[in-house]
């Protein structure tokens, strides 16, 4: 099987097991905002969050690691599988251990203190469910990992919404979290028993040690980025904010990043594909390597601008449309962090590309950048002792740490690896998604047209401008013409 039609086969498989489960859990967030309002929204937000930043201990980067050994040495499957199990064992346990800590460190309210228990517990199944899914994604096996993942959040999204609607609140959610996860991960060993031949648990002391010292800047990449995308909704839960409670300046910011959060696994979706192809080809072919992943930058682009513009002028029937009018502050959040997505569009690709080929120290240092900016930051926009923007200062603080993150990771790709061609990339798209802005605009009044409309004119003016080439079509004919 070629490069393009394996791609294409995990690609189509990642769209539909992260597709399907993001749409699944948009109708359960929806549903929770409407049944609890933005302060019980904020509510379970600060759980998750809380939780989330310590689950990174459960994980420190291994699921990474395990890929990218695997990919490149299928022969130690076993090994490294039963010797991260056990590495997880451990974590899991320190883990829980941390957050049971934190808890008597920092005060919350008994719901939410309750709640960040059970989601801990569900956390530990979750980090073994995940050791599961990055076996199949090694071997190229993504269907798998998607039928785990579709599975999950259909089991996750119909208890939630029957916990939720039978009164069980934000309580209710913690426990469907756990039954959902430990469930998931028994049908996960079934499925690993149909595909792989493990036999019996096999942990090695020497083997172990050097993961130890493998895993390390997976580890402090990990722990940085956990930190980044987690800070700014327990600093929004803890910092002094103007006008509202802590709680609902949370729920107004988490309404607003959940659909962001869906709208990034456009480059997730890719990134986790080609992960295990950008790692091949740099033993086997550097020059394929380099076309490739200029190649899927260019796509990447041509998504996330349009992407970017569109959201910006249609933000507020957005937010009505999704969640009601009670959210309707949260429109300006979802104006500033849509741009933050379209950044991620591409640092995301350039950072797989980067762990592919084993420039991790690279990442660590954007990674620590981005953190020190991002708690700095949110220190000065949020509170009342500053600028006392509250949520949109929280917003803002992401936009300008995505920005400057790139600038950084931008300059050292061209200087020292590969010319990315990313400023010829973007002029078309820009150009394209100029016009499109016209017809977005004079439509806004009107959700489905103004995004079908727009869409239609963007592809069209692409087309026009010739922002397609010879190997674009190829690309396209093949994958419409082959079995994939």
């Amino acid at each position: 099987m070629n490069n393009t039609k394996s791609l294409a086969k995990n690609t189509v498989a990642l769209v539909f097991g992260t597709l399907v489960p993001k749409a699944v859990t948009v109708i359960l967030t929806v549903y929770a905002a409407r049944i609890l309002g933005s302060a019980g929204l904020g509510q379970y937000a600060i759980a998750t969050s809380f939780v989330g930043v310590f689950a990174v201990v459960s994980d420190l980067g291994l699921n990474t690691l395990f890929i990218r050994e695997v990919a490149k040495h299928k022969d130690k499957t076993t090994v490294y599988f039963w010797s991260m199990a056990f590495i997880k064992g451990i974590m899991s346990a320190v883990y829980l251990m941390l957050v049971f800590l934190a808890l008597r460190i920092f005060s919350y309210s008994s719901l939410v203190e309750t709640t960040i228990c059970l989601l801990a517990a569900s956390i530990v199944f979750s980090a073994f469910l995940s050791l599961v899914t990055s076996l199949f994604q090694a071997h190229e096996k993504m269907e798998y990992s998607a039928i785990i993942g579709i599975a999950n959040s259909i089991l996750v999204t119909v208890g939630g919404i029957a916990a939720l609607y039978m009164g069980f609140g934000v309580i209710g959610l913690g426990w469907i979290a756990i039954l959902s996860s430990a469930i998931m991960l028994i049908v996960g060993f079934v499925l690993i028993g149909t595909q792989f031949n493990l036999g019996r648990p096999v942990v090695q002391k020497t083997f172990l040690m050097s993961i130890g010292k493998e895993a390390v800047p997976f580890a402090a990449i990990s722990i940085l980025i956990t930190i980044y995308y987690r800070s700014d909704m327990l600093l929004l839960s803890k910092l002094p904010v103007p006008a509202i409670s802590n709680e609902e300046a949370v729920g107004l910011y988490s309404a607003s990043y959940k659909i962001i959060d869906t709208m990034q696994m456009i480059p997730g979706i890719v990134s986790a594909a080609v992960f295990p192809l950008f790692s091949r080809l740099y033993v086997q072919d550097e020059q394929v390597l380099q076309s490739s992943y200029k190649r899927i930058l260019k796509y990447l682009v041509y998504l996330g601008i349009p992407m970017a513009v569109g959201v910006s002028l249609l933000a507020e029937p957005i937010i009505k449309l999704v969640y009601g009018a009670e959210f309707i502050l949260s429109a300006d959040v979802l104006r500033i962090l849509i741009w933050a997505v379209a950044i991620i569009f591409v640092n995301s690709l350039i950072a797989t590309l980067l762990t592919s080929i084993g420039k991790l120290n690279v990442l660590i240092v954007v990674s620590a950048v981005n953190v020190i900016l991002n708690v700095g930051l949110n220190l000065l926009f949020i509170p009342t002792w500053g600028f006392g923007l509250s949520y949109v200062g929280a917003a803002l603080t992401t936009l300008i740490s995505e920005v400057v993150g790139f600038a950084i990771i931008y300059q050292y790709f061209a200087r020292n690896l590969y010319s990315l061609g990313l400023i010829s990339q973007i002029i078309k798209p820009l150009v394209s998604a100029s016009v499109m802005a016209l017809v977005v605009f004079f439509f806004k009044d009107n959700l489905l047209l103004a995004i079908g409309g727009g869409a239609l004119v963007y592809v069209m003016v692409l087309l026009f401008i010739k922002g397609f080439d010879d190997e674009d079509q190829k690309i396209l004919f093949t994958l419409v013409n082959k079995p994939v």
